[in-house]
């Protein structure tokens, strides 16, 4: 049974400097294949940059970063290949940043540089060259002014936010670190203040939903803020107290750009209160508590399909489960609609989750298990299961898709 945990989304922001510096397959093989996004899908980069990093085109071959954080080097991730349509393939290369049990790792908009937290609070960054070779650049970001929990890539590829999940007494908020044409990392410090802070995903309007008991001194109780990070100083634009209690543990979130919602799980295993994944209507001036979805335990993952409606959450707790959440309850209140019908057995403390949010690939989700990654598709008003790519016993941690 995986411990109840917190999932805490870490968004880097990283300027580039003045340095002169198909349908879709439910088959995954070893044999090598010749096929040659989170926030939010398909954003444009800032043209003004110096370097821009345009996305790379939407349907081609992708590659899959994923932590195998308790093999002999508890700090190896492994790269996997996925084709333009879907079919994964062990590539064979390893390479070594640190150990990272939980979370997601993010990329550039062209998909070429990658970071993650680890479990000791620091920044890590990889490149990744056409052939998936991996390239460390950085096993921990020297003299960070953050104890990183999770990173989530601003939309132009120039920066990230992080955030760390601490009190404002420990250096709890959410930090900025930008990154140079060369890849080179400016940790430009903090942004916003935050009490133990989790969930942050970037709207496509540029303001922010941050998950946390407090942002920028507002009185404890809202647990789903909006922000302004643009402004200078950042400022708080709304919130609410999306769980009724102001003691939010963050586990899974995400948002859906189509509907303006954003959802997330609430893993505290502490109060006696029972989880529940909130969903909150956002829109640029405001957040609304639609209702809580009861019954889910420790949601760790939270994806939504593409075209609204339905979204997955993973649960580890007790009874592993992955549940299909729809908003067809009375008056459109979300509820369990039940579990994913699963192939190859059922979930094996199922996890953090990653997804393709461009090209025919769109709705593909990617779940962390521990002796495989669940291969998932949003199919119309469903979810199929595409099966377990196997690792062979090896448990895995936290992972990322190019987007």
């Amino acid at each position: 049974m995986r411990a109840p945990s917190i999932a805490f989304l870490v968004l880097v922001l990283a300027a580039c400097g003045d340095d002169n510096s198909a349908d879709s397959t439910d088959t995954t093989t070893d044999d090598p294949t010749d096929d040659s996004d989170a926030n939010p899908p398909d954003a444009e980069p800032d043209s003004s940059s110096v370097c821009p990093r345009l996305p790379a085109p939407a349907d081609r071959t992708r590659y899959l970063v994923v932590a195998q954080p308790y093999e002999t080097e508890p700090g190896t991730f492994t790269v996997v290949s996925v084709s333009a349509t879907g079919v994964l393939t062990h590539i064979n290369k390893d390479f070594v940043l640190g150990r990272t049990p939980f979370g997601t790792i993010e990329f550039t908009p062209d998909g070429e540089l990658g970071f993650v937290a680890t479990d000791r609070g620091e920044l890590a960054a990889f490149r990744l060259a056409a052939d998936g070779t991996p390239e460390v650049l950085t096993a921990a970001l020297p003299n960070a002014s953050f104890y990183a929990k999770r990173v989530v890539m601003g939309p132009s590829g120039d920066h990230l936010y992080i955030v760390d999940a601490n009190t404002p007494e420990n250096g709890g908020g959410i930090y900025r670190v930008d990154i140079g044409c060369d890849g080179e990392l400016t940790d430009r410090g903090l942004v916003a203040t935050a009490r133990t802070p989790g969930g942050l995903v970037i709207l496509e309007t540029g303001k922010a939903v941050v998950s946390a008991n407090s942002v920028l001194g507002t009185p404890v109780g809202d647990t789903v803020h909006l922000l302004d990070l643009a402004a200078s100083p950042a400022t708080v634009v709304d919130g609410v107290n999306a769980f009724g209690r102001a003691d939010l543990f963050v586990g899974g979130f995400a948002a859906n750009y189509t509907q303006g919602l954003y959802m997330v799980g609430d893993v505290n295993a502490f109060d006696g209160a029972p989880n529940g994944v909130a969903v909150v209507r956002v829109t640029d001036a405001s957040t609304t508590l639609l209702n809580v979805v009861p019954g889910i335990e420790d949601a760790q993952g939270i994806a939504f399909a593409p075209a609204g409606g339905l979204a997955l959450v993973t649960s580890a707790l007790e009874d592993d489960a992955i549940f299909l959440v729809d908003d067809n309850g009375p008056s459109n209140a979300w509820q369990i609609r039940g579990e994913v019908a699963y192939t190859g057995g059922n979930p094996q403390l199922p996890g953090d989750l990653t997804t393709i949010k461009r090209g025919a690939l769109d709705g593909h989700v990617f779940v962390s298990e521990v002796t495989g990654i669940r291969h998932l598709r949003f199919d119309g008003d469903t979810v199929v299961d595409l099966g377990v790519f196997d690792f062979e016993g090896e448990s895995l941690g936290a992972l990322g898709i190019q987007p």
